[in-house]
């Protein structure tokens, strides 16, 4: 309470009042130190923490990362951050955005995209996540860093989990390297499940021409951005029988299409390509 009315003498007071301080007095105090820019005290802290016999939790290193930001103390934060990977402890995303800011501040971006690529972002909120992404996404940029494939697409990915399909594009349009069908769909299905229909189906074009074969999330995105236009479902439908003349479900969608807009006569003819094409199931029988 005291440290947040910046008055840190009576932290300081209440703290040593205190006969066995426990992990919220020892957090308080630290964090008090470092909203107050008294990093080397909150740090002289952390040491007499440890030797008091209490292993820091992750609000503890997040304090001490978010001191150890500066010049001055930049090569403690690395030496504890070096102990934890020794000791194999996972960073979260809470106490692994700190150290990503740490080394992000202190100008070794290497660290800080190796730092990021470690964090175990499972079970943390998904605005934490998205933050970290960008974060991690904007040092690349500005360094220049190379962005390999599995970068590329996960980026991707994650733009495209948060509706952030611009950014997603950014990624995509932006790669130097060749794209495989990981990228291609996974641009595709963002641009799909956002209604971007016709960017979808451009790109999907752009993948056909290329020579590469879609993947079923592929051709599900096609589907997506073709349900509300009868005539576009109907050229993308007969696109997948092209692709997966073996796929049954491509056959029976087909005759699904035509009879939902009554194209009576078209059902019969998608039928014949079924038993053409040795099918013997047809619409209706199990």
């Amino acid at each position: 309470m005291y440290s947040k009315c910046g008055e840190l003498c009576y932290s300081v007071q209440a703290f040593e009042n205190i006969e066995e301080p426990n992990f919220d007095s020892w957090n308080s105090l630290i964090c008090a130190y470092v909203q107050n820019d008294r990093y080397e005290q909150a740090l002289i802290l952390f040491q007499e923490m440890r030797l008091s016999g209490r292993d820091p939790d992750e609000f503890t290193l997040v304090g001490v990362f978010d001191a150890c930001t500066t010049f001055d103390w930049f090569k403690f934060g690395k030496v504890i951050h070096g102990s934890l990977i020794r000791r194999g402890m996972e960073l979260n995303a809470f106490v692994g955005s700190s150290v990503v800011g740490m080394y992000s501040k202190s100008g070794v971006l290497s660290n800080a995209k190796r730092t990021f690529e470690d964090i175990n972002l499972k079970g943390f909120v998904d605005a934490m996540a998205l933050q970290l992404g960008r974060q991690v996404h904007g040092l690349i940029i500005k360094s220049r860093l190379a962005v390999d494939i599995v970068e590329a697409n996960a980026l991707i990915t994650m733009y495209a989990n948060f509706a952030c399909a611009r950014e997603a594009e950014q990624v995509f349009y932006r790669l130097e390297i060749d794209k495989t069908i990981v990228t291609w769909t996974a641009m595709i299905m963002c641009y799909a499940h956002y209604g971007c229909s016709n960017e979808a189906l451009e790109l999907f074009n752009q993948m056909e021409s290329l020579n590469l074969k879609p993947d079923g999330t592929a051709l599900i995105s096609l589907l997506i951005v073709s349900c509300g236009d009868f005539h576009r479902l109907e050229r993308s439908v007969e696109r997948i029988m092209a692709l997966e003349p073996n796929d049954l479900a491509a056959y029976l969608l087909l005759s699904n299409t035509y009879a939902t807009h009554g194209q009576w006569k078209d059902v019969l003819k998608a039928r014949k390509l079924m038993k053409q094409n040795g099918f013997k199931k047809e619409i209706g029988k199990s």
